[in-house]
């Protein structure tokens, strides 16, 4: 996936892995307001505080926000706020203006060079629903 920015920078990945969804609903002890949905896509995230782009791959959505595993070594703190955008069609350019904006809400551990953090999403989104 290339990304297309307004200054004409691209950013290229990686051919998309076949993606798996299943739909999971909120139980009543989650915190969760909006149902999600197990999903793997190549993705990319625009870290806003180092203005880099990172591979990373979807694990869930919802209209609310993501888990999204990342394949790089930078650390990212909660807090951050970040621009995600998601290859649905296997393009190799994907317009800037189809990034999401959102804050990292939570860190996992780091394993090596891969972290997962999980995204809110400035406004609800239907991106999940294009899965």
């Amino acid at each position: 996936m290339t990304i297309a920015t307004s200054r004409g920078h691209t950013t290229d990945t990686t051919a998309p892995a076949p993606e798996r969804v299943s739909e999971t609903k909120p139980t009543p002890n989650e915190r969760r307001r909006y149902a999600r949905k197990s999903v793997s896509r190549p993705c990319k995230i625009f870290h806003c505080p180092s203005r880099r782009y990172l591979s990373a791959r979807t694990c869930d959505l919802s209209s609310g926000g993501a888990l999204i595993h990342l394949e790089d070594g930078r650390p990212i703190s909660p807090g951050e706020e970040v621009l995600m955008v998601v290859d649905w069609t296997g393009r190799t350019i994907v317009p800037a203006d189809r990034m999401v904006h959102g804050t990292v809400v939570r860190v996992a551990g780091a394993i090596g060079r891969h972290q997962s953090i999980g995204l809110q999403f400035a406004q609800a989104t239907e991106l999940a629903a294009v899965a």
